[in-house]
């Protein structure tokens, strides 16, 4: 039961308490061709990858014939992560050293993808105006051939700073450098902005109220010089709203008795029929507080069965069963299907409305509920028409399936920004990692790069089997978010849960937000926050307590193939 009243939250941001980050260094256009240049990638926090090393080195010491044994090969490869094209030692006596251009200002970690074929055991390297080299080495658990050795090396400034490979040292046991990983370490903030989800349903829990301005009580123990800067508002449960809605329905059960949270239906119906506004109670308060108000949308949260439905019970469900979602046996799932613009149309209705009280943003909140489609009539002919296959027929985890869901979402989300004033955010709560967004249809990469939303809380949690939110703030992708193109243009606030790991290992869920921050984060978010404030208010105070932990020696990325042969079977050594 804790759960179900735990789920809530709400988003964007304002301007001038958090600010926005546009601080773009180069255009898309520069950018892009910059990469294509030097076989660098950027990511949108500045992290650096540059895999095609030919591309960033001068050809003179690059072999032309076998004979140049003291230059450097050019060897391509592919890894389950990237393709690339390692520089490898040409096995004479006298390896001529090679300089590799980072092209990098400001201060980075370093990382090396060493790759040592059967028996190499290091490879020396030097930043420019460093006057000795260090011996790195290359460490495998398994088959050498097969892998490629991430290693760290060092953080730095590489202002001004390329990278020279020396080589071995042994030319008996050539070794190669696959590629360089740039981490970008951000400057530290002295404080950072703390963001709470209030779900609007649990707060009107309690006593009868006998003013509206009861419901601003909680908030009071909110002293000011915290780091508190923005609320997150529940509107309610989908269109269930807690204010008088002209789309949906105040709480369909609002005044009515029953055995489950009876007084959240007894002080419902006061407010109903005293004709409180609890959006323009908590709108105006905020101002007050100089807090971000943002009212934050379930999207999925129209119809529970029992005995659940005496709460989530919508009218509109109700009248159009034609539009649920449907899993790929024809079972009804209880959903409302956003593939037909008759939803989208209501839920962009309700956006509209609550925009309407002039909030700095309103969120849309898809980490309850989902999915938002299914394997309805409308998906099925649509994507048969572009792939010509049944969806029903491919794995739900499908590239194509995943994606052609995704187009789907974002039309909605894109007219959902359009419904918004030009001075309102809209922001979105998604699952963690890169995955738990396309298996549903949230294509983030592209909301981002194109500037759909203005704001974006990726959640610490996971599925269990029935498809049911966990707590899991470890499993939280943070660096995927934050490398997404166009990130420089979006908040990046990571939200987490005070629920299992919180109550059991505080210090670890404090280093997990300490890390967030660290990363580049632009604030941090506590879901439900308000009850756990003592523990949260000052966090975003204190990242001096952080201490970045140290690298792990080395991680292995798995070949694929080496000078476009294949090598994870039919391996070369049969013909050795």
């Amino acid at each position: 039961m804790k759960s179900y009243i735990l789920l809530a939250v709400v988003c964007t941001l304002l301007v001038t308490v958090i600010p926005c980050r546009a601080d773009k260094p180069e255009s898309e256009n520069t950018a892009t061709a910059a990469k294509a240049a030097s076989g660098r990638r950027v990511f949108g926090n500045g992290d650096v990858l540059i895999s095609e090393l030919d591309k960033a080195v001068d050809h003179e010491l690059i072999q032309t014939d076998p004979s140049q044994t003291n230059l450097w090969k050019t060897v391509s490869y592919k890894s389950d992560e990237f393709t690339g094209v390692m520089l490898g030692e040409g096995g004479g006596p006298s390896q001529k050293p090679i300089t590799i251009r980072l092209g990098a200002e400001g201060v980075y970690r370093v990382f090396l993808g060493l790759y040592g074929g059967y028996d190499a055991q290091r490879m020396r390297v030097r930043l420019s105006k460093a006057s000795s080299s260090d011996t790195i080495p290359i460490q495998v658990t398994g088959n050498p051939t097969l892998v490629i050795s991430e290693a760290f090396w060092k953080q730095v400034d590489l202002t001004g700073q390329d990278l020279i490979l020396e080589g071995s040292g042994d030319s008996r046991s050539p070794s190669a450098l696959a590629y360089v990983r740039l981490q970008k370490v951000p400057d530290r903030k002295e404080s950072y902005p703390m963001v709470i989800s209030e779900d609007g349903n649990g707060i009107f829990f309690g006593p009868e109220p006998s003013s509206p301005r009861d419901l601003e009580k909680p908030f009071e123990d909110i002293p000011e010089g915290t780091c508190m800067r923005m609320l997150l508002w529940g509107n309610g449960c989908a269109d269930n709203c807690n204010y008088p809605t002209k789309v949906g329905q105040f709480y369909p059960n609002a005044g009515k008795q029953f055995a489950w949270q009876p007084d959240f239906a007894r002080n419902m119906g006061i407010w109903k029929e005293k004709g409180w506004d609890s959006l323009r109670v908590m709108r105006d308060y905020t101002r007050k507080r100089k807090w971000e108000f943002h009212v934050y949308i379930r999207m999925q949260a129209f119809k529970a069965p029992f005995p659940f439905d005496v709460q989530e019970n919508s009218k509109f469900f109700n009248d159009h069963p034609e539009y649920c979602c449907l899993d790929r046996e024809g079972q009804k799932v209880n959903r409302l299907s956003y593939a037909y613009p008759e939803v989208q149309q209501y839920m962009l209705s309700l956006v509209k409305e609550i925009a309407g009280y002039g909030p700095d943003g309103v969120c849309l909140c898809f980490i309850r509920g989902l999915p938002l489609v299914l394997y309805e009539g409308i998906m099925v002919e649509e994507f048969k028409k572009q792939h010509g296959v049944d969806p029903r027929q491919l794995e739900e985890r499908d590239p194509r399936w995943m994606d052609y869901q995704g187009t789907v979402v974002t039309a909605f989300v894109r007219q959902a920004k359009r419904a918004l004033e030009p001075n309102q955010r809209l922001s979105v709560i998604v699952p963690g990692t890169e995955l738990d967004c396309r298996r549903w249809g949230l294509d983030v990469a592209t909301w981002v790069k194109e500037g759909i939303v203005d704001d974006l809380l990726p959640t610490g949690q996971s599925f269990d089997e029935l498809d049911v939110h966990r707590d899991n703030p470890d499993s939280l992708d943070f660096d995927y978010f934050a490398r997404l193109d166009g990130r420089a243009n979006v908040r990046l606030i990571p939200l987490l849960y005070p629920w299992e790991k919180y109550a059991s290992d505080f210090g670890g869920w404090e280093q997990l937000v300490y890390s967030f921050l660290d990363r580049g984060a632009d604030a941090y978010a506590v879901w439900d926050g308000r009850s756990e404030l003592p523990k949260i208010k000052d966090l975003g105070k204190t990242l001096d307590k952080y201490q970045r932990p140290a690298a792990p020696a080395f991680r292995e990325i798995k070949l694929r193939s080496l000078q476009g042969f294949r090598i994870d079977r039919y391996h070369y050594f049969e013909v050795i």
